[in-house]
C-alpha cells in the first residue's frame, strides 16, 4: 500500500453524505502543512465565533471507514468542487497520489485540479507543451502532459523549513493561502485580503477590548479588595473592644452567679441538712414506735396495733411492716379468730396492695416447703380484721376492684399449669384468680376463687393486669404481645393480639368495663371486651418512641371510656418521665406531653380523680392536669400523689421524707397532715394506679 489519501485510510463501514469545498490530496510525509493548510482555508478571513468558511476534506479528519478503500476515497472527491494536490518529492514517489490525480482529471477535469507546490522544479518546456522532467523536478507524474499550457499553481516552496504550526503569521503564506482560497470560491483577491484584514484588526480589536475590560476589572477588584481589608480591620477592631465589653460584662455577671450559686449552695446544704434530720427523727420515732408496739403485746394489744400502724405509716419497711402484722396477729389470737401466720415459716411478711378506698389491704409472706407465698386480705377499716387467706404463688400481684369487695390476684393457683404459645411452645406460670372479700372464709380461713374458678390454667407469666371498677372485667398483657380478657359475670374469657411478639407494658380498663387499653411497643391499642377487632389503633407521642426496654408505663381512663391518660418513662440511663392525656376514638392528644424530670421506674405512680377532672403523675416529682379549666398550664408538685380530690381540688402527696401534705390545685398552698390510717381517703376516693 502506498502512502496516499488511501494508505491512511482504516477500513471500515459507513461514508459521509457531505458536500466539500476542495479535497486535499497528500503524501504521508507531508501531513504536517496538509492539516495547517485545511485549518487556513477553513477559517480564512471568518471571527473565531461564526462557523468556518469552507468546508475541506482531508483524509485524517473527514473519511469515515470503509471497507472498499479507493471508494472511500472516491466517494469524497466526487462530492469536492476543487481537488488540492501538494505537490513534493513524496508526491512525486507516491502511487495513490498520482492515482488520485488521475481520477480527479478523469472525473473533473484538469481545471478543478490546484498544484501546491512545496519543493522541487517546475519549469514549464513551452516548446513540448509539458513539464520539463529531471532530477529535482518536483512535479508528480499524473500532472505530466495533462496540461496544454503553463498552469497556474500556489508556489509555497519558499516556506520549506518553517514550523506548520507558525504558518499562519507568514506573510507569503498568506498571500498564496488567499490566491488558493480566491480560486476555490470564485471571489477576487482584493476582495478576499479586505475581509481578512477586516476580520483581523476586529480580532485585535475584541480582544484589545477584552483585555482592557479584564485590567479594569482587576483594577477594580483590587481597588474593593483593598477597601475590604480596611473595613474588615476596622470590623475586627470593633469586634474586639465589643469582646472586651462582653468579656467584662460576663466577669461581673459570672462574679453575681457565683454569689447567688453560693447562696443556693448554703440554702441547699441548709435545706438538706433539715431533710436528713427530719427523715431521722421520723425513723428514730417509727422504731421506738414499733418498739413499743412490742413491749405492749403482752400488755394491751389494741395499744400495740395502734403504736404499729402509726409506725408504718411514719416509715414504712420490713421493720415496722413486721411490727404491725405482730400486733394483728396478736390481736386475732386474743379474739379467737383464725390465725394465718403460724404456718409460714420466718419470712418477712410484705404489703402488696391497698384498695383505692383505703379499706382492705392484702400482705404476702413466704411459706415454707410450698414454693410460694401465702396471701392474707385484711379490712384495715375495721381494725386490721382479718378476712382469710389463699395462695400466692412465687411472686404474686394483687389488684382490687374501685367499686366493689372484690380482689384478682395473679401468682396464685397450682404451679403446673402451662398453656402453649402461639408456635406451640408450652409456657409455664401463674393462675389468675379473683375472690370475694364479703364471703365468709372457709373452716381453714382461706378465700377461695369464686365459683367456678374461671381462670385455671392460663399460665401469665411476668404480665400486667388491671380491673374494672365494679370488678367484672379483668385484663392481663402478656410479654408475648397478646391481651387476655376475663368478663366474670358472663363466665367468659378472650385472646386480642395487641403486638407480635413485643410484650405488653401497661393494661388499663374503663370504670365501667366497656374499653381496655393496652401499651405494646409505642402503640397503644383500645378494645372492647365484646369485640374481637380493636377500636383504635394509635401511637404514642414522638417522646415514647426512645423509652428504655426497662422503663414503666401506666395507663389509665381519665372519667370516661373515651380518654385516656398515659405516663412513661424514656431515656437510656437517666430516665425521665412525662404524661399526656389522650382521645381513645381519633388518637389525637388532648393535652400537652408534659414531663415531671427524674423517674424510678419501681415508684412512678398515675392518679385520676372519680369525675376524670384531675390527672396526676409522677415519683419524686410529679404533675398535676386539671382537664375541667381551660388553662392547660400543668401544676407542678415536689413529692408523689397518693389521691385526688376533685369536688374539693385538694391533692394529697407524700415525699421521700414520708410526710404526707395536702395541697390546693388552685393556689398550690400546702399542710402538713397527722398520719391517718386511711391516707387514700383523704380525698373523694381517687384511683391510685402503680405499675
Amino acid at each position: 500500500m502506498g502512502d496516499g489519501a488511501a494508505a491512511r485510510a482504516v477500513p471500515g463501514r459507513g461514508r459521509s453524505t457531505e458536500r466539500f469545498d476542495a479535497f486535499i490530496s497528500y503524501s504521508r510525509g507531508d501531513e504536517p502543512l496538509a492539516a495547517a493548510l485545511e485549518r487556513a482555508m477553513e477559517r480564512y478571513a471568518t471571527p473565531f465565533y461564526r462557523r468556518r468558511r469552507l468546508s475541506v476534506f482531508r483524509d485524517a479528519t473527514s473519511m469515515t471507514v470503509d471497507p472498499d478503500l479507493w471508494e472511500a476515497i472516491t466517494h469524497p472527491m466526487d462530492r469536492a468542487r476543487f481537488v488540492i494536490v501538494l505537490c513534493s518529492g513524496h508526491a512525486v514517489d507516491s502511487k495513490w497520489v498520482n492515482r488520485e490525480i488521475a481520477y480527479g482529471i478523469e472525473t473533473k477535469g484538469i481545471d478543478r485540479l490546484v498544484p501546491v507546490v512545496l519543493e522541487g522544479t517546475w519549469r514549464w518546456d513551452s516548446e513540448q507543451g509539458r513539464f520539463a522532467t529531471g532530477a529535482d523536478v518536483g512535479v508528480p507524474p499524473a500532472f505530466l502532459g495533462a496540461y496544454a499550457a503553463e498552469p497556474l499553481y500556489s508556489d509555497l516552496r519558499s516556506l520549506a523549513g518553517v514550523d506548520p504550526k507558525e504558518l499562519r503569521r507568514d506573510r507569503a503564506f498568506r498571500v498564496e493561502l488567499t490566491k488558493l482560497v480566491s480560486r476555490v470560491t470564485g471571489t477576487p483577491v482584493e476582495q478576499l485580503a479586505g475581509e481578512e484584514r477586516k476580520v483581523r484588526r476586529r480580532t485585535v480589536q475584541l480582544f484589545a477590548g477584552a483585555f482592557a475590560l479584564v485590567t479594569a476589572l482587576a483594577l477594580l477588584a483590587g481597588v474593593m479588595a483593598v477597601r475590604a481589608v480596611t473595613q474588615e480591620r476596622l470590623a475586627t477592631d470593633r469586634e474586639r473592644e465589643a469582646v472586651e465589653a462582653r468579656n467584662e460584662a460576663v466577669g461581673a455577671r459570672n462574679a453575681a452567679v457565683a454569689a447567688q450559686n453560693d447562696a443556693v449552695v448554703a440554702r441547699d446544704e441548709a435545706e438538706a441538712s433539715e431533710a436528713r434530720a427530719r427523715a431521722e427523727a421520723r425513723r428514730n420515732l417509727a422504731s421506738a414506735l414499733a418498739g413499743a408496739s412490742d413491749d405492749q403485746l403482752d400488755v394491751d394489744r389494741a395499744l400495740a396495733l395502734l403504736l404499729a400502724a402509726t409506725a408504718q405509716r411514719l416509715d414504712p419497711g420490713a421493720a415496722t411492716d413486721a411490727a404491725l402484722l405482730g400486733a394483728v396477729v396478736a390481736e386475732s389470737r386474743s379474739t379467737g379468730r383464725f390465725d394465718p401466720w403460724t404456718a409460714m415459716g420466718d419470712g418477712e411478711p410484705e404489703l402488696l396492695a391497698l384498695s383505692p378506698s383505703g379499706r382492705y389491704a392484702a400482705f404476702a409472706r413466704f411459706v415454707n416447703g410450698s414454693q410460694g407465698s401465702q396471701v392474707t386480705f385484711v379490712e384495715v377499716a375495721a381494725g386490721f380484721r382479718i378476712l382469710g387467706s389463699t395462695f400466692g404463688g412465687a411472686d404474686p400481684t394483687v389488684v382490687f376492684a374501685s367499686d366493689a369487695p372484690r380482689a384478682v390476684i395473679l401468682g396464685g393457683g397450682p404451679r403446673t399449669s402451662s398453656r402453649e404459645d402461639r408456635e406451640g411452645r408450652q409456657i409455664f406460670g401463674d393462675d389468675l384468680r379473683a375472690v370475694e372479700l364479703d364471703r365468709p372464709a372457709a373452716a381453714d380461713g382461706s378465700l377461695g376463687p369464686i365459683q367456678p374458678p374461671p381462670f385455671a390454667g392460663h399460665g401469665f407469666a411476668r404480665a400486667r393486669m388491671a380491673v374494672s371498677g365494679d370488678g367484672r372485667i379483668v385484663a392481663v398483657g402478656r410479654r408475648d404481645g397478646t391481651l387476655h380478657i376475663e368478663d366474670l359475670a358472663a363466665d367468659t374469657a378472650s385472646e386480642r393480639l395487641v403486638a407480635w411478639d413485643v410484650a405488653v407494658t401497661a393494661v388499663a380498663v374503663s370504670d365501667d368495663g366497656s374499653r381496655v387499653a393496652a401499651v405494646s411497643g409505642d402503640t397503644v391499642t383500645v378494645f372492647a371486651p365484646d369485640r374481637n377487632e380493636p377500636i383504635a389503633v394509635y401511637p404514642l407521642p414522638r417522646a415514647f418512641v426512645f423509652a428504655a426496654p426497662s422503663g414503666a408505663v401506666a395507663v389509665a381512663f381519665a372519667g370516661s371510656d373515651d380518654r385516656l391518660a398515659v405516663v412513661t418513662s424514656f431515656g437510656v440511663e437517666n430516665l425521665s418521665g412525662s404524661l399526656v392525656v389522650v382521645d381513645t376514638l381519633s388518637g389525637t392528644p388532648l393535652t400537652n406531653e408534659v414531663s415531671f424530670g427524674d423517674l424510678d421506674p419501681d415508684e412512678v405512680s398515675l392518679v385520676v380523680s372519680d369525675d376524670g377532672s384531675l390527672v396526676a403523675a409522677g415519683a419524686a416529682n410529679s404533675v398535676v392536669l386539671d382537664l375541667a379549666s381551660a388553662d392547660d398550664a400543668p401544676v407542678r408538685i415536689t413529692g408523689r400523689v397518693l389521691a385526688v380530690d376533685a369536688p374539693g381540688r385538694r391533692i394529697l402527696t407524700d415525699d421521700p421524707s414520708g410526710r404526707v401534705t395536702v395541697r390546693s390545685v388552685d393556689d398550690g398552698r400546702a399542710r402538713a397532715l397527722p398520719v391517718s390510717p386511711e391516707p387514700a381517703r383523704s380525698g373523694s376516693g381517687g384511683r391510685r394506679v402503680v405499675d
